[in-house]
């Protein structure tokens, strides 16, 4: 759903907010290639609360040896185009 959002440019702030709190809800408990394919969605669009970047930051973080190299990029670049993610981070 989220990259139907995307790619057709969805301007419908209610619905990403209801994307926003499903994540924080069920981050931890999907898997990390969909958390990065979400995260990528978010934030094309500018869309994502801190809280929810502060989330999936920890489970990236946990969760670091499962991404491959192509999943590494897509997730930092969404957090530095989106100016979400600690120093630590991208470390």
């Amino acid at each position: 759903m989220v990259e139907f959002l995307d790619v057709f440019c969805v301007n419908y702030p209610e619905l990403w907010i209801k994307v926003d709190e499903r994540l924080l809800e069920f981050g931890e408990k999907m898997e990390t290639r969909e958390l990065v394919d979400v995260i990528a969605h978010i934030s094309n669009q500018g869309e994502g609360s801190e809280k929810t970047y502060n989330q999936l930051e920890k489970i990236f973080t946990a969760r670091i040896n499962e991404l491959d190299a192509k999943q590494t990029t897509m997730c930092l670049t969404a957090y530095y185009n989106t100016k979400h993610g600690t120093e630590d981070f991208f470390e």
